[in-house]
């Protein structure tokens, strides 16, 4: 985006930390979106592709664009963002995490779901460690949440929910890491 483009001018009056590239030796041409990196149960994704953000690629190119609903993904394309952002500002504080510094994440299954309410959640640890479960519905409220300790080894839940029917989000947290899953009630 250069300087003289409305949309420049109109983000920066509004306060918009946005930052030039106009006179950078090595002009970038990304043509990227990041969206939620960092909350799971967001669904992180990038959007990404051929596609010019501007008046004729929106409407008299032929461009395309790719979305890509994946955590990992996400935490890349945000670093690289990063990366760039700080090589432009003065303001920039400490790096964006790196992958290998994200705890990681309890793998778990529910079954079965979709479910009338009674379903068992089920996971594996190498050792004993404090959890929690929170079931939230869309608008993120708490509905259901058990605190417990989580056995070595096989650990098989069962829970018995009287709640509506919807989709809901699932959070098992394992010594302060969550991990998420989608619950369906019928």
């Amino acid at each position: 985006m250069e300087r003289e483009d409305e949309e420049y001018t109109e983000l920066v009056a509004n306060g918009v930390d946005i930052q030039s590239h106009q006179g950078v030796t090595y002009q970038i041409h990304h043509k990227y979106g990041v969206i939620d990196q960092g909350v799971s149960a967001a669904d992180p994704m990038v959007f990404t592709g051929s596609h010019n953000w501007s008046s004729a690629g929106e409407n008299n190119n032929d461009e395309n664009t790719v979305f890509v609903h994946d955590e990992v993904i996400a935490n890349q394309y945000y670093q690289e963002f990063m990366a760039r952002y700080c090589e432009l500002s003065t303001t920039c504080g400490s790096q964006p995490p790196g992958m290998e510094e994200y705890a990681p994440r309890t793998s778990f299954n529910i079954y079965p779901n979709p479910n009338a309410g009674v379903y068992r959640v089920e996971f594996v640890l190498a050792e004993a460690r404090k959890a929690n479960i929170r079931v939230m519905d869309m608008a993120a409220r708490v509905v259901h949440a058990d605190a417990f300790e989580a056995l070595a080894g096989d650990n098989v839940l069962a829970i018995n929910n009287d709640l509506d029917a919807g989709q809901y989000i699932l959070e098992l947290t394992i010594d302060g890491v969550a991990s998420f899953m989608p619950l369906i009630i019928e």
